[in-house]
C-alpha cells in the first residue's frame, strides 16, 4: 500500500529497478542500553524489527523496548500480527500503535507519553526513528 509498492506493481517482467543497500547506520550492542525507544512510521518499521528481533532472540539481553508505530489506517499496519506475537511472547516488548487517520499524527504529546523522558533523558537509553520524509518531518 506504499509508494514504492504500488510503483513495483505496475513493472512488467523484464523490468529493471535499481536497489541499493543495506547501509548500516547503527551497530546494535547487546544490553548496551537499558532502554530503546523506537518510533516508525509506514515502512520505517522495517529495521525497527531488525533491532527488535536481534534483541528478542537473545536470551541474556535484558534491554526493554518501547516501539510507537505509525500508519494512516489499520489497513497499512505492516508486521502487526508478526509484532503483537512478539510483544505476546517477550515482556519487554511495548508496543503502541497510532493510525494517523483516527487520531492524528504522532507529536510531542504521544511521545511523551509512550516514551517518557523520565526514562530516556540518561545515557543508557536510546531513541530510533525511521519512515517516509513527511513523517521525519513531523517528528
Amino acid at each position: 500500500t506504499g509508494v514504492v509498492s504500488k510503483y513495483i506493481d505496475t513493472l512488467k517482467v523484464g523490468d529493471t529497478i535499481e536497489v541499493k543497500g543495506p547501509i548500516p547506520k547503527f551497530t546494535y550492542v547487546p544490553n548496551s542500553k537499558k532502554r530503546i525507544g523506537l518510533i516508525a512510521g509506514g515502512s520505517g518499521i522495517t529495521p525497527m524489527i531488525q533491532v527488535i528481533k536481534e534483541i528478542l532472540t537473545n536470551t541474556s539481553d535484558k534491554t526493554e523496548l518501547d516501539l510507537l508505530y505509525s500508519n494512516t489506517s489499520e489497513e497499512d499496519v505492516i508486521y502487526k500480527d508478526q509484532l503483537d506475537q512478539l510483544a505476546k511472547k517477550h515482556k519487554n516488548l511495548k508496543i503502541t500503535y497510532v493510525i494517523s487517520s483516527k487520531q492524528g499524527r504522532i507529536n510531542k504529546s504521544i511521545i511523551e507519553k509512550v516514551l517518557p523522558s523520565k526514562s530516556y533523558l540518561s545515557s543508557d537509553s536510546l531513541i530510533l526513528v525511521c519512515g517516509p520524509p513527511s513523517f521525519m518531518e513531523s517528528i
